[in-house]
């Protein structure tokens, strides 16, 4: 396992720090923090826990408008489609149309 240079960690903290910010104003907004990209809660399951993507693809780019609060399985999802192109505002606390899963059979 390579060793993570102090650099690269400056960046992660960085970027966790970015992210509580950005669920704190989700959580303000709506009520309760959502999936950016799906519109649901965070579940106990790893897949379903909440992370960050990069808007512009760039993870150099740790700025807050370049962040999107979503579950660990919708930004695979999402890394697997880069035609589609997300803005951090689209999101007005609807669901989106896109199945990520087609089962629904989640823990949390």
């Amino acid at each position: 396992m390579r060793r993570v240079s102090k650099k690269q960690k400056m960046r992660d903290a960085e970027w966790q720090s970015l992210g509580m910010v950005r669920r704190k104003e989700l959580e303000g907004k709506f009520g309760y923090c959502v999936c950016e990209f799906c519109g649901k809660l965070e579940g106990s399951h790893e897949y379903w826990r909440f992370g960050g993507h990069h808007l512009d693809r760039n993870r150099r780019n740790n700025t807050y408008g370049n962040y999107y609060n979503v579950h660990n399985v919708c930004h695979s999802w999402i890394t697997n489609h880069p035609l589609i192109e997300i803005k951090q505002d689209d999101f007005y606390g609807r669901v989106n149309n896109i199945n990520v899963f087609e089962s629904s059979n989640r823990e949390g």
